[in-house]
């Protein structure tokens, strides 16, 4: 690696002299082979990389959360405030600092800032992999790269959950490359004793891309400040905590004056008073299984629990982050989506401790002779972990591919309605995030993600799919919105179209509810709308194009009425249907998903 090389290695000796492992620069023959060349080659080689898996992955790509900040995104940018509906100040987003990175995009196409929300992620992910490899080189030194090294790298850059959540368009990589350059950039100015101004922006930084960020790596990293204790060392952790929970604490109080909550609409609707520690637990458990090298980091820290006073700084820190980032998980309940969308940031810190780990137990032993393909070896484990991956403990790989199936027929739902309903038309619907970005109506989230009332409900949580729990339909009924669209995907208006959309729309109990308030029967229709022509399914045994449109209730005054002529209606048999078989959906729905889990979905 030339002069770099030379200055890495000088900077892991300073790092071992200041309480490192010298186990990590005076490593046996386990890394040989190959030498990568230059930090941009790595980016470019990882960034080509992800593009090519990810679009050969099913499950890679946008979902449904993620035109949630599109739409916020828009409205801020055209004026009409940090809003999901005009008017209405509910925090229904998930990421502030993704929600600015997107805001200029909002200026072009809609099609234009999902591309450009995607390469964020890309770019992110990419940025991971290569400070981690920067990262390794400065604790290798001059060694060249062998089977552990290949497997830190091609880890990182295949293993599902960096390839979903590149691909997703939402903040999950961008927080993950927040926490590592946090990370790396304090390892830096604790090893040089310098005052921790970038790791204070980067922590901060971290907050406003999910809230979780400052706090917690606030916490680990002024520890790591403070631990051994030197008074010069107090002043740093004074400076890094002024910068990083000043910074944070000051826009933490702007948005509480502005949404009027203290905590966002988010942490309400998923989590409210009661913590689902339960639920925590078994979503920590559960990506484990998905994820075994968690168990094999437990087994090296129990190899090495008698030196672990002698642990380096990076590993401490590197366990300390990755332990916060589970602890958060736990006390939040967990997450809706499978592949460990929360737990995105510990994973290249696992990564690196059970690197870290590895070295100190071979330096430990009589040097073993190396690999001789250690790129193929590293890869092969790599591959086999992928596949483990999408199917254990269970279907996870399933769940993230039925959520990107339903992201095209809810655009094109959407782009009828901005069309054919007047844009002042109040829609209640379940999900939000495409249907709502692309048809432009006012929005009532019967889930209560940008919805004040439904979310600050009192309802305990932890026992079914995380931020699906919370409803209140005859609040909903009562706010008297012009369509009830308790789907918003396509059918046929035929009978086989009309069975599968009650299936569907009564697969859990929060969403079959809603029939059991009367005003629903009272006071709307059953109504269809036209969407598109499409070619039925192949195992449909149906030919040529049919039409597909979208099922939703129509206010009763509004039927026939001029903005809502194209609405088709149905005579009363058909109408009545719905309220007088629902329980037989529901029953059917229940015995064939009791007890059952797919991804992190829980019934």
């Amino acid at each position: 690696m030339g002069q770099q090389g030379s200055s890495l290695s000088a900077s892991a000796d300073r790092t071992d002299r200041q309480g490192g492992s010298a186990a990590l620069t005076n490593r046996p023959a386990l890394l040989q082979p190959t030498k990568i060349k230059t930090t941009r080659d790595v980016f470019k080689l990882v960034l080509i990389v992800l593009i090519v898996v990810g679009a050969l992955y099913p499950a890679a790509g946008s979902i449904d959360d993620t035109f949630i900040t599109f739409r916020y995104a828009e409205n801020l940018v055209h004026g009409r405030g940090l809003v999901f509906n005009p008017g209405e100040r509910v925090e229904g987003y998930t990421s502030f600092g993704e929600l600015l990175l997107v805001a200029p995009a909002a200026l072009l196409a809609k099609p234009v800032m999902r591309l450009y929300a995607t390469l964020l992620g890309l770019l992110a992910w990419a940025g991971v992999v290569t400070l981690m490899w920067r990262t390794l080189a400065r604790q290798r030194g001059d060694a060249p790269l062998g089977r552990a090294d290949w497997f830190v790298m091609l880890y990182l850059l295949l293993c599902p959950p960096a390839v979903v959540w590149a691909w997703s368009g939402m903040e999950t990589a961008l927080v993950a490359l927040s926490w590592v350059a946090a990370w790396v950039v304090h390892l830096r100015e604790r090893e040089n004793n310098s005052l921790p101004w970038r790791s204070g922006l980067l922590t901060c930084a971290a907050g406003l891309l999910h809230p979780e960020g400052a706090p917690f790596i606030g916490v680990v990293l002024a520890a790591s400040w403070l631990l051994p204790w030197r008074r010069r060392s107090l002043k740093n952790a004074a400076a890094y905590l002024a910068i990083a929970w000043g910074l944070f604490g000051l826009y933490w109080l702007w948005r509480w004056r502005y949404f009027g909550d203290f905590l966002p609409n988010t942490y309400y609707m998923k989590v409210g008073a009661h913590l689902p520690i339960r639920a925590g637990l078994k979503y920590v458990g559960r990506s484990m299984a998905s994820a075994p090298i968690s168990f094999y980091l437990l087994y090296l820290l129990w190899r090495d629990q008698s030196h672990w006073r002698k642990w380096s700084r990076p590993l401490a820190t590197a366990l300390g982050l990755a332990a916060a980032d589970g602890l958060f998980c736990i006390l939040v309940g967990g997450d809706y989506f499978a592949f460990q969308r929360f737990l995105l940031p510990a994973i290249p810190l696992v990564i690196f401790a059970i690197w870290t780990l590895q070295c100190r137990l071979a330096a430990q032993r009589d040097p073993k002779p190396r690999a001789r393909r250690p790129f193929v070896e590293a890869l092969a484990l790599t591959l086999v972990l992928a596949v483990w991956g999408n199917f254990v403990p269970s279907l996870e790989v399933l769940e993230q591919v039925t959520f990107r199936r339903a992201i095209k027929p809810s655009i094109a739902a959407g782009r009828v309605f901005r069309r054919d309903v007047p844009r002042d038309a109040v829609i209640a619907t379940l999900p939000i995030g495409a249907f709502g970005f692309f048809a432009e109506n006012r929005i009532l989230d019967m889930m209560g993600l940008t919805d004040r009332h439904i979310a600050h409900l009192d309802i305990r949580t932890g026992a079914h799919a995380a931020a699906h729990e919370k409803t209140d339909y005859a609040y909903v009924l009562g706010r008297r919105p012009e369509i009830i669209v308790e789907l918003p995907t396509l059918f046929p208006p035929t009978k086989d179209g009309f069975y599968a959309w009650m299936k569907r729309s009564t697969f859990i109990p929060q969403q079959a509810a809603i029939y059991e308030q009367p005003a629903l029967a009272d006071n709307y229709q059953l109504a269809w709308l036209f969407v598109k022509k499409q070619r039925p399914p192949l195992l449909s045994g149906r030919r040529g194009l049919e039409d597909v449109g979208v099922f939703a209730y129509l206010r009763g005054d509004l039927v026939n009425q001029p903005p809502y002529r194209r609405w088709r209606t149905f005579d009363p048999v058909i109408s009545e249907f719905p309220f007088q078989h629902w329980r037989e959906f529901a029953a059917g729905n229940e015995h064939l998903i009791r007890d059952l889990s797919i991804g992190m979905w829980n019934f």
